[in-house]
C-alpha cells in the first residue's frame, strides 16, 4: 500500500467537495455520463491530475484502489452498497444526497465506507437510521482557513468595497403572487442600500433569471476549481435561495440566508420522514442565521421581522476556523 489517496468523480462538480485536499498530480478517476457536467466533458482542465477514465469495477480498478490509501468519492460512487474496499473508502455527501431513498434509490452507503462526511444539520438523521462514524468535518469548508473577503473576492473578480446579495436560483420553484412580493420587497431593500445583485446558476440553468430581473453579476457555476456558491455565501451581506441546498451551506459558514421554502411547512419525525421521500435538505435550516420564508405567507405578516433579520445579521467572518479531520493527514 502506498500514502497517495485517489479521487472519483462521478460529475464534475464533485471536485468542489475535496478539492482542497488534492495534490498536484493525484490519481482522479472519472466517470463518462451524458450529463452536461460529465468529467469527461472537462478533461483539459484536469491537467494537473493523473487522470483515468473508469471503465468498470475490473481487475485494473481494483488494483488501483488496492494499492491506494484512502479513495475518496461522493456518496461512495461508484459502489452501491458494501464493498470490498469499504475500510478505505472515503465518503462526502453533497447536502445529504443519500438521505434521499425513492425506488430505486440513487445511492446505497450502507456498509460501504470507513467514515462519511455531511454537513453538522445532518448528522443527526444519518444516525437515527443507523448510519455509523459520520462526520461534519467536511473538506469543502477547509479552504476557508486560508482566505480571507478581500481574497475571495479577488477569485471571484468582485470589488471588496462593495455590498453584495446572492441569489441562488431554482428553475423548478414555484414563484407563486405572494413569494414573488416578497421577493421583489427584497431587491428593492438592496437597490435603495446600494447593494450589488449577484445572480448564481447551477451550470445547467444557463441565464435562467437573468433577464427578469436586474443584476450585476451573474455566476453560472462553470468553475470547476472554486464552489463558487460557498465563496458568494460567504461575501454577501446575505444570501437567498428557494429551495436550495446552499442554505445549509450558508449556516455551516454562518452566513445570512433567506429561505424560499418550496415543500409544505413540516417538523420534527415528518419532516425526518419526507426528507427520505423527497430530499430538499434545505427544510433542516433553522439556526440564528437563517430567515424561513414557508409557503402562503404574507408580506405584510413578516415585513417587519424579515427587515429586522436582514438588517441585524451578521456576515460570514472570515476568523472562523474549521477543524480538519485528521484521517486527512494535515
Amino acid at each position: 500500500m502506498n500514502d497517495k489517496n485517489i479521487f472519483f468523480l462521478n460529475d464534475i462538480q464533485d471536485i468542489w467537495l475535496f478539492n482542497t485536499i488534492m495534490e498536484k498530480e493525484s490519481i482522479v478517476i472519472i466517470n463518462r455520463t451524458d450529463k452536461i457536467t460529465s468529467p469527461c466533458n472537462f478533461i483539459d482542465r484536469l491537467q494537473d491530475y493523473n487522470v483515468k477514465i473508469f471503465a468498470g469495477n475490473n481487475s485494473e480498478f481494483r488494483s488501483m484502489i488496492d494499492s491506494c490509501k484512502y479513495f475518496i468519492t461522493k456518496e461512495c460512487l461508484p459502489f452501491f452498497g458494501h464493498n470490498e474496499f469499504y475500510d478505505k473508502t472515503i465518503s462526502v455527501s453533497w447536502v445529504g444526497e443519500s438521505l434521499y431513498t425513492p425506488s430505486p434509490p440513487p445511492y446505497n452507503i450502507t456498509g460501504c465506507y470507513k467514515y462519511h462526511f455531511v454537513e453538522s444539520q445532518l448528522v443527526p438523521l444519518y444516525l437515527n437510521r443507523g448510519f455509523k462514524r459520520i462526520s461534519s468535518l467536511i473538506p469543502k469548508y477547509y479552504m476557508f482557513n486560508g482566505v480571507d473577503r478581500e481574497s475571495v473576492c479577488k477569485i471571484l473578480g468582485l470589488d471588496s468595497d462593495k455590498k453584495y446579495v446572492t441569489i441562488f436560483t431554482n428553475r423548478f420553484f414555484s414563484f407563486e403572487p405572494k413569494c414573488t412580493r416578497i421577493f421583489n420587497k427584497i431587491l428593492g431593500y438592496c437597490k435603495n442600500n446600494n447593494i450589488n445583485v449577484v445572480i448564481k446558476n447551477k451550470l445547467k440553468y444557463g441565464n435562467f433569471m437573468c433577464d427578469s430581473k436586474q443584476h450585476n453579476n451573474h455566476f453560472s457555476g462553470d468553475n470547476i476549481f472554486y464552489h463558487q456558491s460557498l465563496l458568494l455565501n460567504s461575501i454577501s451581506e446575505f444570501s437567498i435561495g428557494f429551495g436550495s441546498g446552499s442554505a445549509l451551506e450558508a449556516e455551516c459558514l454562518y452566513s445570512p440566508f433567506i429561505n424560499f421554502w418550496h415543500h409544505k411547512k413540516t417538523s420534527g419525525i415528518e419532516l425526518e420522514n419526507d426528507i427520505g421521500y423527497s430530499g430538499s435538505t434545505y427544510r433542516l435550516c433553522g439556526g440564528s442565521t437563517t430567515y424561513n420564508v414557508h409557503q402562503g405567507v404574507d408580506y405584510d405578516d413578516i415585513k417587519d421581522s424579515l427587515f429586522d433579520f436582514i438588517g441585524l445579521s451578521s456576515k460570514h467572518s472570515f476568523d472562523q476556523k474549521f477543524e480538519i479531520h485528521n484521517i486527512f493527514g494535515v
